[in-house]
């Protein structure tokens, strides 16, 4: 019943970014990667917005394939380089996804974070994402197969995660978000006073 609603839609809007979401949401619900890929290929196509993009992305994010999902992130950036969500998933695969966690793909999360930061000053997600980065930069290791010695301690990240939280707010001096985690930062690092 549902793709025939789809289908009813494509009929009648077959340009509209909801209607080519919603028939790649359905796919990939019900365990149909492959249609829902297609779908959003074709979405590429006929409705190439932000979240068509995005939603590519996360979809191939989801199967574990950072390659791709990469790809079509960059290619979101090419058109939207100030949509920031393309950046913090971009980060996130790079520092949080894939494994192990090396020091070429703290830099790549470094290097991502840096240019989001750019095209969007104001945006607290981003500046939170890069701070916390830093904050966890030891636990990356210099090998890029996982194998050396970590990176510097934790107390530099903790400096370079601060150092990044008061930019943020010289930025944006009127965010709380900002300042409240400025606050947990602290705490995390064991400077309740």
């Amino acid at each position: 019943v549902a793709r025939d609603i789809l289908t009813q839609a494509f009929a009648a809007n077959p340009d509209s970014e909801q209607v080519w979401l919603a028939a790649s949401k359905l796919e990939w619900e019900t365990g149909e990667t492959e249609r829902a890929r297609v779908l959003l290929q074709r979405a590429r196509e006929r409705a190439p917005t932000q979240r068509v993009f995005m939603k590519s992305a996360l979809l191939e994010r989801q199967c574990q394939d950072y390659k791709a999902a990469l790809d079509l992130i960059q290619q979101g950036l090419d058109e939207y380089p100030k949509f920031p969500k393309l950046y913090m998933m971009a980060g996130q695969i790079y520092s949080k996804d894939m494994q192990p966690k090396t020091k070429s793909n703290l830099e790549k999360a470094r290097k991502i974070y840096q240019r989001g930061l750019t095209e969007c000053p104001n945006n607290t997600v981003l500046w939170t994402l890069a701070s916390r980065l830093e904050e966890g930069a030891h636990t990356f290791v210099a090998g890029e197969n996982g194998n050396g010695a970590a990176t510097p301690s934790a107390g530099v990240g903790v400096t370079k995660a601060r150092s990044l939280l008061e930019l943020a707010r010289l930025k944006n001096p009127k965010t709380p978000e900002l300042w409240y985690e400025a606050v947990r930062l602290e705490r995390r690092a064991g400077h309740d006073k």
